[in-house]
């Protein structure tokens, strides 16, 4: 059975970059340590998550209130592979990320799709090609923290209704009773 990984024969193996990125590869059925070394680079750091999303345990009311970015409704019209570069990333990413919109949930799912095959290529950093002519270099984790963060929007706007809809309707509610 050739497509299945022994995952006892993988314990300890250390990804090496040198045999996996630029060297031609197919990001397709790779074993478990590439794909842990590819998790890694996506993985947004601490830094970002405490300043910039909210606590899971944060009030209801702070949560509606907590400022996000917005989602972009634009339609992206280049390639996802396009938005890959070989190029560092800058050192403003987060400055940057909380000025833009997030680009739409159909983009990043074909953006997502794109960056194992990106990262083996020797793509190190991402392009919005949306803002500032493309110039600007952003970290492998952006779209990560794009796909979090529009998840969040969302829940946010549920909450909003939800809180909206009590205020209206709950003098018509049962056991409603007037302070």
């Amino acid at each position: 059975m050739p497509n299945v990984i022994d995952v006892d024969k993988e314990a300890g193996v250390v990804f090496d970059a040198t045999k996996w990125i630029g060297c031609g590869r197919t990001y397709k059925d790779v074993p478990i340590y590439v794909c842990e070394a590819l998790t890694s680079i996506r993985k947004i750091p601490h830094a970002v998550v405490a300043s910039s999303i909210p606590s899971p345990q944060l009030p209801i009311i702070e949560f509606i209130n907590f400022p996000l970015p917005a989602k972009s409704a634009e339609l992206v019209t280049t390639q996802p592979t396009a938005w890959f570069s070989t190029d560092p990333p800058g050192q403003n990413a987060t400055q940057l990320l909380l000025s833009r919109t997030i680009p739409p949930k159909a983009f990043l799912d074909k953006l997502g799709t794109k960056t194992g095959q990106a990262w083996f290529n020797g793509n190190i950093s991402i392009i919005d090609h949306r803002v500032n002519g493309g110039g600007d270099r952003l970290p492998m984790w952006v779209p990560t923290y794009w796909q979090l963060i529009s998840k969040i929007i969302s829940m946010q706007t549920k909450w909003k209704r939800a809180k909206g809809w009590v205020e209206t309707n709950a003098k018509n509610l049962p056991g409603y009773a007037m302070a």
